[in-house]
């Protein structure tokens, strides 16, 4: 855990410092984080990046894939509006898939645990900045029963934010739901508790299965 922290805290002062000095109309801060293996581009070998979750002072959410410098900071190479994804699916206890826009992205963890918990981060901060406009399809993981975080919980929360990220129930009033984050225009149309999510099977590809041998007719009496 202590490693883990020093990660965060690696993170925090390295990428959102910057991020957050670019001159944006909104300011990011630090969600979760889990290090991850993929396939280096020449198909050989692996190599480790971090995929990091944030959500901005607008209500929106990023994921953010960075690598890990000999200077011990970190710098980010990609960049994708959680607002754009579209499929999560774990496929074992360590490796898992993402499909933030038209492509998957297919990463290792080192340890099941911290995917567990990344992964459900990762559905749980969707829900609320999607506010149930986006369906999200998920196989191999069960959906989170309410939108909330892990220990770093997003920032700029409102009231009603607050208790959706930090408490169990989901059981909000309708002013709460009504009550825009600071900054945000208000809005008279409530926000909706979670988005359509569809739990889903990966089809069996029919081309692969062996043929199915002819049943034999009856022999007719003589």
């Amino acid at each position: 855990m202590v490693a883990n922290d020093t990660v965060r805290q690696r993170i925090e002062s390295s990428v959102f410092v910057k991020l957050n000095a670019s001159g944006r109309p909104f300011q990011e801060r630090y969600v979760a984080h889990i290090k991850v293996w993929e396939a280096a581009q020449d198909g050989k070998g692996k190599k480790s990046r971090y995929i990091i979750l944030s959500q901005a002072s607008n209500g929106s959410g990023f994921i953010h894939k960075a690598k890990l410098n000999c200077n011990g900071a970190f710098s980010v190479g990609k960049t994708w509006k959680l607002e754009d994804l579209r499929e999560v699916e774990v496929v074992n206890s360590l490796v898992f898939e993402v499909t933030p826009s038209a492509s998957t992205y297919k990463w290792q963890a080192d340890d099941a645990i911290e995917q567990t918990k990344f992964v459900a981060s990762l559905i749980k901060l969707f829900q609320f900045v999607t506010g149930g406009a986006v369906p999200l399809r998920l196989i191999g993981v069960k959906a989170p029963d309410h939108p909330s975080s892990p220990k770093g919980q997003p920032p700029f929360t409102s009231t009603r934010m607050h208790r959706m990220l930090n408490t169990s129930d989901s059981t909000l009033s309708q002013d709460e739901l009504s009550t825009p984050t600071s900054g945000s225009p208000r809005s008279t149309t409530p926000v909706k508790p979670g988005p359509p999510i569809v739990i889903w099977k990966r089809p069996i590809d029919v081309s692969q299965l062996p043929p199915i041998p002819p049943t034999p007719m009856p022999a007719r009496p003589g």
